[in-house]
């Protein structure tokens, strides 16, 4: 189920990453009846909103170098990017020191033991400040009104990078780009569905 749903969505996973992903799900679950990582229990939502929903912007990162994966929570998306992107460097921030602990678990118990890290910090726009690396590309899945997460997460960027808003299923386009040029910047707009449950998504992608 999990390579079809992302062949849907044009993500060329292999059967390899996809055991990966399947073993992360059980250790997601797991550490979920102690740890507060996520509200979605059903594994098939887990394969759905998890992990496909992660990889949906595949096609957006694969050519970067660097990622900064903000309020990753139990780790989306920054884990799956990570096991579709060997070369990909991560760095998956999360204020919770509980989740921290998850992440490190999970990370040695996927083998990722280069080009990926888990940091106990909380960003606020201080990068230096804060230890927390800028990169290419700045993405999050925690729930951000579009204007304070481009906001926030333009701060993080290196030189010609770029922020990727999670829209979910409530967004307008006339405010995307009311955005991006009163950021002096432009937006791109991609729509997709999930692959099981059909629900309409999108991601925005700023360049400042």
């Amino acid at each position: 189920m999990l390579l079809q749903g992302t062949h849907s969505l044009s993500v060329p996973l292999s059967k390899d990453v996809g055991e990966k992903l399947l073993i992360f799900g059980d250790e997601l679950a797991r550490w979920n009846r102690k740890v507060n990582l996520t509200a979605i229990a059903d594994p098939v939502e887990v394969l759905e909103k998890h992990f496909a929903d992660s990889l949906a912007v595949f096609a957006e990162v694969k050519s970067a170098a660097t990622l900064l994966d903000i309020g990753t929570g139990g780790g989306f998306p920054g884990i799956p990017l990570k096991l579709a992107v060997p070369p990909l460097d991560v760095t998956l921030i999360e204020s919770s020191g509980r989740k921290v602990a998850f992440l490190k678990h999970a990370l040695a118990l996927l083998g990722l033991q280069r080009g990926i890290r888990a940091i106990e910090a909380r960003a606020e726009g201080e990068p230096k400040h804060e230890g927390i690396p800028r990169a290419e590309v700045v993405i999050s899945r925690a729930l951000h009104a579009p204007e304070d997460w481009v906001n926030l997460a333009k701060r993080y960027l290196t030189r010609e990078g770029r922020v990727i808003a999670m829209l979910g299923s409530k967004w307008s386009v006339l405010q995307l780009e009311s955005l991006a040029k009163s950021n002096q910047g432009t937006v791109a707009i991609h729509r997709y569905r999930l692959p099981f449950s059909g629900a309409r998504r999108a991601f925005g992608v700023f360049r400042f």
